[in-house]
């Protein structure tokens, strides 16, 4: 008796494990995925319905039970508006788990990869069997060139492939420095943006001067010269200042 108790649990949580039931209102024309499976609701009259599940299609009527694709389906009821349009209510019972690791029978490699496997020299790749390919990397790290202008990165897709961009100013804000105190430097995207402060404070040869940066200057480097007179101009002041010199007596 305690044998056969053991067996009918063992049955019942085996049975709980294989069997995923979950009931859904489906509009028409509506797709759900449950499980990994793609059950929709493609057409629907007063007092049939007719459901796929992937490729496969079937018409219920209310309170039938089919099984599409190892997906057990009955059709609970229907609320019908007309002219195909409505809802319909299934109880949708996966047979089979696709990605619990274990290869079910009414699984297969084309199926579920995922629990059975490829045949030799292919990979599954989104529950698809498709040929292997030797990747050249796995992450950006194994593409290091230890060039430190270049940009590397493994790309995505198959096979993974190291590639090299050459067009890198910068890693880092300090990689952006233009020595213009009077600019706040960024890397971004791996490119410098200088971006000019406005009244910042700069001087020359211990001067202080204060100045107004605009956004729309291009240089980057504002500098105030001293204003000297020509040699010319000195010459004539001179002359003017003797002349009168001697014009009231002076030596």
């Amino acid at each position: 008796m305690k044998r056969t108790t053991t067996i009918f649990f063992f049955l019942f949580f085996v049975l709980l494990y294989f069997v995923h039931a979950e009931t859904f209102t489906f509009e028409t024309g509506q797709v759900r995925d449950v499980s990994g499976y793609s059950v929709k609701l493609k057409n629907l009259k007063s007092d049939k319905a007719v459901v796929s599940v992937g490729n496969e299609s079937a018409i219920f009527i209310i309170g039938e039970k089919k099984v599409i694709s190892d997906v057990a389906i009955t059709l609970v009821g229907i609320t019908y508006i007309g002219k195909g349009e409505g809802s319909a209510t299934l109880d949708v019972r996966v047979l089979y788990l696709c990605g619990d690791k274990i290869c079910d029978k009414g699984e297969s490699k084309i199926t579920c990869c995922k629990d059975c496997g490829c045949q030799p020299g292919f990979d599954c790749i989104d529950n698809q069997c498709l040929a292997h390919v030797d990747d050249e990397c796995a992450s950006d790290k194994d593409c290091d060139d230890s060039d430190e202008k270049t940009l590397d990165l493994c790309t995505k897709g198959r096979p993974r492939k190291c590639s090299h961009f050459s067009s890198v100013i910068c890693k880092q804000d300090i990689d952006c420095d233009d020595a213009n105190p009077c600019t706040l430097d960024i890397c971004t995207n791996n490119d410098c943006f200088n971006k000019k402060i406005e009244n910042c404070v700069s001087g020359k040869e211990g001067e202080t001067i204060n100045v107004n940066i605009e956004e729309n200057k291009t240089e980057k480097n504002l500098v105030v010269e001293p204003i000297l007179k020509s040699e010319e101009e000195v010459s004539f002041i001179k002359k003017i200042l003797n002349f009168f010199k001697k014009l009231f007596g002076g030596k």
